[in-house]
């Protein structure tokens, strides 16, 4: 992970905040980091620091890339970052729209992930 606590010469992408404070933008901006996680069948979770602000299909690529094997099934939400990586890869891509399908589709989920998140 990244930390900036203690950092000698200041913050070099944003001025510091007093005892924590608040982003000074809203939604996924260069302040916060992006980390790709990613959970198999068998409960390995893996993750990893991607880089800042909304992750890209390269940044996904650049930490997933050599870790899925070509006949993997990559189940997301419908974001085009994660399109455009399967696609890239050649691997297959389950989407699953939480609206329209909830966290399950078939025998896919994204539910176990998104408990797993919230509890680590």
């Amino acid at each position: 992970m990244e930390s900036d606590k203690g950092k000698k010469g200041g913050i070099e992408h944003r001025k510091p905040r007093k005892r924590g404070g608040k982003a000074q933008k809203r939604g996924i901006s260069d302040e916060q980091v992006s980390v790709v996680v990613a959970l198999d069948r068998n409960g390995a979770i893996f993750s990893k620091l991607a880089g800042r602000g909304r992750v890209t299909a390269s940044q996904i690529n650049d930490v997933l890339g050599n870790l899925l094997r070509r006949d993997a099934v990559l189940c997301t939400d419908s974001a085009t970052n994660y399109k455009t990586f399967a696609k890239q890869n050649k691997i297959n891509h389950e989407v699953i729209n939480i609206r329209k399908d909830g966290y399950e589709k078939k025998v896919y989920t994204i539910s176990n992930m998104l408990i797993d998140i919230m509890v680590n």
